[in-house]
């Protein structure tokens, strides 16, 4: 097998474990989507992130009722209120603001901990694999 194919296999576990990091960022951080609005229309997408109205802080700050990331229209809840969703004459679940809060910094401490943890085992692996080709 020629060298330059063995360090490229070697490294792959890098770039796999930095795409599950990033995977595990994205599923768990919520980013807010970028909106285009034009009159009552607004468009989003998923792959272009509002920089601006990244909340990063744990727990976060900007909380809304059932709305991740809460848009510049969105009424953003303060401490004493509660949260209440309903389906008809049902109600499916009644939080409080800290509750809602607490749900948030459960979220993003747990993500914080699944990336390192993706990212210590992508380099360890990595490093194994290149220990591994240089021995040969």
């Amino acid at each position: 097998m020629p060298r330059a194919f063995r360090w490229a296999l070697a490294a792959t576990p890098a770039l796999v474990g930095m795409l599950v990091a990033a995977g595990l960022f994205y599923g768990g951080w919520p980013l807010p989507p970028t909106e285009r609005c034009s009159g009552d229309v607004c468009e989003s997408s998923v792959l272009s992130v509002d920089w601006q109205r990244v909340d990063w802080g744990i727990p976060p700050e900007r909380i809304s009722c059932k709305e991740l990331n809460p848009g510049p229209r969105a009424k953003l809840m303060t401490p004493g209120e509660v949260c209440v969703v309903v389906r008809g004459d049902v109600e499916l679940s009644r939080q409080t603001y800290a509750e809602l809060r607490a749900e948030g910094a459960r979220r993003r401490l747990l993500t914080v901990a699944g990336v390192l943890l993706a990212l210590g085992v992508t380099a360890a692996v990595t490093t194994a694999a290149l220990l591994a080709v240089r021995r040969r």
